[in-house]
């Protein structure tokens, strides 16, 4: 009996820590900044690529890192539109890759 309730704590827990994993980027895509145009810190969501550089800024003249193919899931942490009013996702990929991404290059959305 010992061992099976930490097992259940541990359960507990995880659930809990998955609970809050599923309803934080549903939370941070309904609810971005609306005044600076910029989302909250907590967005963190899986984006699917569908093919498109990921560059240093938010600029389609910056610096390349990586070409993300169609299909690669990127991990966003934000996204921030530009000075031209383009919306850009901050990601990282699988690899650990970080950068920018056009949202017209994600399956994510480009307004509000």
């Amino acid at each position: 009996m010992r061992g099976l309730r930490p097992a259940l704590i541990g359960a507990g827990i995880a659930g809990a820590l998955m609970a809050a994993a599923s309803t934080a980027p549903a939370q941070a895509v309904s609810s971005p900044a609306a005044a600076t145009h910029v989302s909250p810190a907590r967005a963190l969501l899986w984006i699917p690529s569908t093919g498109g550089w990921i560059k240093t800024c938010k600029e389609s003249t910056c610096s390349k890192v990586v070409y993300a193919a169609n299909r690669d899931q990127l991990w966003g942490i934000r996204y921030e539109n530009n000075r031209f009013g383009n919306r850009w996702y901050q990601v990282v990929t699988v690899a650990g890759d970080r950068g920018w991404i056009w949202c017209g290059n994600t399956e994510a959305p480009c307004h509000d």
